[in-house]
């Protein structure tokens, strides 16, 4: 019988990345037109503050800091995958819709289960493929697709290849986290997260470049959401989800991490009064039936 592990660690983690959009809305909603941050700023800006908040924890932790370049290796890597995850997802929403880009990029469970198959040669139950299907119609129901206006954008193609390889960098994503976890040099998750989301912060700053150039907020209340997006989201949430993966198969995270748009439609009620159909709630009810299914003994 396979080992069960504790899941808290693990639902803290998807609680706390769950807030991300609601940090994103208060940010984008409170800035005037001049001081708006583009969606690669705040990613950037998220990962930076992110990146301190672990830095700091770890000297107050006394974590070991024996690095090594297998260590460095996987963490830029990882680094340069949470860049193209947000990179690709915003995207993805942009040109096809928040419905269509949240379902495409919860395709990461079907890319988590292959890829823990096809290289770690992990052993994956039937349950787990019968959850992850069951859990992407909760997400369909979720999304609120239904509700989009028919007209498509012009680039709606594009945008679905865009949220196709989101959910495929996402997946890549855990297990290079996973992959650096089991360094030589035994890293703490502090330490992993400092250095993944350093890098990741120094990969959407080129974007940035790219794209016009490097926004600073202009604004006291911007400054304050953005170090509460990065302290929650990043370092909180990521420093959870990373330590769960050290002891825990990686499909396993990826099937509870579906929790994560099932808990923003809650966040959207509480803090931004919206109101959702009974499909919506009938999403929910499927995708934690499905998680709590797939992790059965």
């Amino acid at each position: 019988m396979a080992k069960e592990h504790n899941p808290t660690l693990l639902l803290l983690g998807a609680g706390m990345i769950s807030l991300a959009p609601v940090f994103v809305k208060w940010i984008d909603e409170g800035a005037t037109e001049s001081a708006a941050l583009g969606p690669t700023a705040m990613g950037m800006w998220r990962t930076a503050f992110g990146a301190i908040t672990l830095f700091a924890a770890a000297l107050w932790c006394r974590d070991r800091w024996n690095l090594n370049r297998e260590l460095l290796g996987w963490t830029a890597l990882a680094g340069l995958l949470f860049c193209a995850d947000l990179y690709f997802w915003h995207r993805s929403v942009i040109w096809c819709g928040a419905g269509v880009g949240t379902i495409l990029g919860n395709t990461q469970v079907f890319f988590t289960g292959f890829l823990s198959l096809a290289l770690l040669r992990e052993r994956l139950p039937s349950r787990f493929w019968v959850a992850a299907a069951l859990g992407v119609v909760g997400i369909l129901a979720i999304s609120g697709i239904h509700n989009e206006p028919a007209e498509h954008h012009p680039r709606y193609a594009e945008g679905v290849v865009m949220g196709v390889l989101t959910g495929l960098a996402y997946a890549s994503y855990l297990l290079t986290l996973q992959r650096a976890g089991r360094s030589r040099c035994q890293p703490s998750a502090l330490v992993i997260m400092t250095l993944a989301s350093t890098f990741t912060t120094v990969f959407l700053a080129l974007v940035s470049l790219t794209e016009s150039a490097v926004s600073i907020p202009h604004e006291t209340s911007q400054w304050g959401k953005l170090i509460g997006l990065g302290v929650t989201a990043q370092a909180l949430g990521w420093w959870a989800i990373s330590t769960y993966l050290s002891r825990a198969p990686a499909w396993q995270v990826g099937l509870v991490l579906l929790l994560q748009p099932t808990l923003s439609v809650v966040w959207g009620m509480l803090f931004f009064q919206e109101q959702y159909t009974g499909t919506q709630w009938c999403g929910v009810a499927v995708t934690l039936t499905a998680i709590a299914y797939g992790r059965r003994r």
